[in-house]
């Protein structure tokens, strides 16, 4: 037998209303612990075991739910950094084309000061000859 146990409310009001029964009962004048018959004892433990069976099945379907959930969040996390690793790989060799760059511009300035200085020694010679 199942019972369409939602663990999304509180406890129902017949639950409630019992336990106050109870504890009413307990705390009268006279004392009494109400009978109990055994039938009532064994209706109350195989409700009681299902609703345990149905908490403990709920859990476990969060327990699977929530691993489930972290894992594809792990995954996520993973792809991420990956695509951060070859996107920071990539702006690393662009830098250093860069850099390579800026080094032949370097030369190139170096070697336009050269020919510079070269015809201003010719001039200077074509001057004194």
């Amino acid at each position: 037998m199942r019972l369409g146990l939602n663990l999304n409310y509180p406890p129902s009001s017949w639950v409630q209303q019992s336990t106050r029964q109870i504890i009413s009962s307990l705390t009268d004048d006279t004392m009494e612990i109400p009978s109990i018959s055994k039938e009532s004892v064994d209706l109350v433990s195989t409700k009681f075991d299902t609703i345990i069976a149905d908490v403990s099945e709920r859990m476990n379907y969060l327990i699977q739910q929530t691993c489930q959930s972290a894992e594809r969040h792990h995954e996520q996390c993973i792809a991420v950094a990956d695509d951060a690793t070859w996107e920071m790989d990539r702006l690393r060799t662009i830098i250093e084309r860069c850099d390579e760059i800026e080094l032949e511009f370097a030369k190139i300035k170096r070697i336009g000061e050269i020919v510079k200085e070269f015809k201003n020694r010719v001039a200077y010679l074509e001057k004194r000859a």
